[in-house]
């Protein structure tokens, strides 16, 4: 058991009902209807009154919407409702004198083999917005708002043929056409039984009051008679001329849609006057009837209307402007859905901030880890051994700094790579002095000749006795007195194998032919190794590598003679200690 209620705001009255929808059919429990008057003030008083009347609190209300509403029959060549559903507004845009963004749009489609038909309802957002507002004011919640010809889908089943229904107000009329139940036409007109009763007022000179009684409770339509006049010509001129009406609207429907209207119903406060579906049959050539509630229940057309919008509450087939904002529930919804992103946005960012918190912490223990074995290699250089607190590190370093302060040494920590310091040495030996014959087409200076050209009682080589060759042979391999005295202690010094008579330190270095053979950079220690021409270029060598400040002592090795005639060279070797690495 289902109960459902409506309210219809008609054009001259309001009405109500509450329906119990069973199994066994449907039981209208209360009905009520009460004159609506122009203003609106009082409309608004008129529908609490009615509400105050009528138990709609658990019931499905389903209002029609007392608005101006727009509407239009649109055809697509194709049957995907996706693609249509964002193509509508865009149709409307060019036939509605309103921007669509102030319309709440609301439409039903008919699929057809390679096209579809939508039927759709405008109307402004602000006028549905008010209407819900005055029911909510009133209490009552509304279900469904829909348009007045929603209401023709009742009088029509599935399986019936194509049906006009007509519900006949008093200053509207609603015209609907319905397909095998569905709603595919609808047309308002601003017309009904107050011109009937306004034409008969001013034939007979009476209050329009008056007239409308006796028009509900006497008036008939009824066949022209020969040379008649009176109330009967003058109601069936004003019914002929909505006949009409409603024939064009009949005519367009068949037309656009291809559909044949075989059947014609009848409802509303209009659809009492006698006559009138007679009338209406003969007109149009079709059965007419007057709408009724299945079962023979209820057979005022107009309660019979009432009953049926009261019925759409439970009805798939009900175009209703309850959409977007305006949606049942929709505040509630939206509300819900705005804590659900909250709480999914504030569990998605604690989850991001765990998640970045272990990957943060993953990686400063790796670098914790490389640092302590970066801190551990340097500890060894510096220390001796790997030290990996830094309070002890620096309690070390301070012990070393004050030790070395007590000794007036500066070398606590390394001043230079071996790559800087063998830049050093390469930069401070003297520079290399060219030999005659590595300039080639060079002449040679004036001063120089007298060494190259033969003296005059010496002999060529290639001339000089087998004799004078063998005595040459054995000097050669004697040691020369500079050579001795180079293998002989060395006179003592300042320290540093500097003797009495060294050159000053800041005097100029004579250019010497070098070869370096050996070059051995170690902790406090550097060795070089090579051969030069003679032993005073030895000297020459110590004197330039004294100028690197870090170099402490520097001691040259025995001089040896490795090689005879032009070939004949001085190896040397020198030992130097030093505090720069």
């Amino acid at each position: 058991m289902t109960m459902v209620g409506t309210v219809d705001i008609g054009s001259a009255t309001i009405s109500g009902c509450l329906v119990e929808l069973s199994r066994s059919g449907l039981k209208v429990e209360q009905y009520e209807t009460l004159p609506l008057p122009d203003e609106p003030a009082g409309r608004g008083q008129a529908i609490r009154s009615l509400l105050g009347r009528l138990n709609l609190a658990h019931a499905r209300v389903t209002v029609n919407l007392d608005r101006p509403i727009f509407v239009r029959n649109l055809e697509f060549p194709f049957t995907d409702l996706k693609k249509i559903e964002p193509l509508i507004a865009y149709e409307l845009d060019d036939q509605i004198p309103m921007d669509v963004e102030e319309l709440i749009i609301t439409h039903g489609h008919t699929v057809h083999k390679d096209r579809t038909e939508v039927l759709v309802l405008a109307a402004a957002r602000e006028e549905v917005a008010a209407q819900l507002q005055a029911f909510a004011e009133a209490g009552i919640e509304i279900h469904r708002l829909v348009h007045p010809a929603n209401r023709a889908v009742f009088f029509s089943a599935p399986e019936d043929p194509c049906t006009l229904v007509v519900d006949v107000g008093a200053r509207v009329t609603h015209l609907a056409a319905v397909t095998g139940g569905r709603l595919r036409a609808c047309r308002t007109w601003a017309d009904g039984m107050e011109s009937v009763v306004e034409s008969l007022a001013r034939y007979s000179s009476q209050e329009p009051d008056q007239v409308r009684d006796w028009l509900i409770q006497q008036g008939r339509l009824s066949a022209p008679g020969f040379n008649e006049e009176g109330f009967e010509q003058v109601i069936r001129t004003e019914v002929e001329r909505a006949f009409e009406e409603w024939r064009r609207f009949l005519l367009a429907f068949q037309t656009r849609h291809h559909e044949t209207v075989e059947r014609l119903v009848l409802i509303g406060d209009g659809a009492r006057l006698s006559g009138l579906a007679t009338a209406a049959a003969s007109f149009f050539g079709i059965p007419a009837q007057v709408g009724q509630v299945p079962g023979g229940m209820i057979t005022d057309p107009k309660r019979a209307g009432v009953v049926a919008q009261a019925t759409l509450g439970l009805s798939n087939e009900a175009l209703n402007f309850r959409k977007g904002e305006f949606a049942l529930g929709a505040k509630d919804s939206l509300v819900k859905k705005k804590a659900l992103a909250v709480m999914l946005g504030l569990s998605l960012f604690f989850t991001m901030m765990a998640g970045s918190a272990l990957v943060t912490l993953w990686r400063l223990d790796r670098e914790e880890r490389d640092l302590l074995e970066l801190t551990g290699q340097l500890s060894s250089e510096i220390l001796g051994k790997p030290v990996y607190d830094p309070k002890s590190i620096r309690k070390q370093i301070k012990q070393k700094t004050e030790k070395s302060r007590g000794t007036g040494s500066t070398a606590l920590l390394p001043r230079m790579s071996a790559w800087v310091l063998l830049s050093q040495i390469s930069e401070k030996m003297p520079g290399n002095a060219a030999r005659p014959e590595e300039a080639p087409g060079q002449e040679t200076p004036p001063g120089d000749k007298a060494a190259t050209e033969p003296v005059p009682g010496d002999k060529a080589p290639e001339d000089k006795a087998p004799e004078d060759k063998a005595a040459e042979e054995k000097k050669s391999e004697e040691p020369s007195p500079g050579d001795k005295a180079a293998g002989e202690k060395k006179p003592e010094g300042d320290g540093n194998g500097e003797g009495k008579d060294t050159a000053p330190k800041d005097a100029p270095i004579s250019p010497v032919r070098v070869d370096l053979s050996k070059i051995h950079i170690r902790s406090g220690k550097v060795s070089l190794g090579g051969t030069v021409t003679s032993a005073q270029e030895v000297d020459e060598i110590v004197r330039a590598l004294r100028r690197i400040e870090c170099f402490q002592e520097i001691s040259p090795g025995a001089i040896k003679t490795v090689g005879a005639g032009e070939e004949e060279r001085r190896e040397f070797t020198i030992e130097i200690t030093m505090d720069c690495f």
